[in-house]
């Protein structure tokens, strides 16, 4: 794959499509593509002062299991002010994730909010592996 994430315009919204050569890689890039909205920021560099958070979710499919990852990413980046940069998948089933995910205060942070992400939706979601065997999805966000 020669691109992790492509962000797509929609109507009042933003989108995002998501790529990886496994489910892992797809979650992870769904993430970055999720941060680089927020942050307008790809490049994120390894901090000194980074804290990390474990993540346990669930979900009835892939599909769901992935709303339910980036939302409890968004949650954490709303409620403790921090900019998440890195992605470590520890286990991914068809219905449930287990990750810890890395970053660092907003304030302390050399990135800025670029946009506010209220939620991650189910319009338009996607996930699936295509002709070349490749994982893909599409995301919409409500901004």
């Amino acid at each position: 794959m020669d691109k992790d994430y492509k962000v797509i315009e929609h109507m009042a919204d933003i989108g995002l499509r998501a790529f990886g050569e496994t489910k892992e890689k797809l979650f992870q890039n769904a993430a970055r593509g999720m941060f680089f909205i927020i942050t307008g920021s790809s490049g994120f560099a390894k901090q000194e002062n980074e804290q990390y958070w474990t993540i346990k979710c669930e979900g009835a499919n892939l599909e769901e299991l992935l709303v339910e990852w980036l939302s409890e990413l968004l949650y954490i980046h709303s409620t403790d002010f921090v900019i998440l940069n890195d992605f470590i998948i520890k286990n991914l089933t068809n219905n449930n994730l287990q990750a810890q995910s890395y970053g660092i205060k907003i304030n302390e942070s050399p990135y800025n909010i670029e946009k506010e992400i209220k939620a991650v939706t189910y319009h338009n979601l996607q996930v699936i592996k295509n002709e070349k065997g490749y994982w893909e999805a599409t995301i919409i966000f409500d901004i």
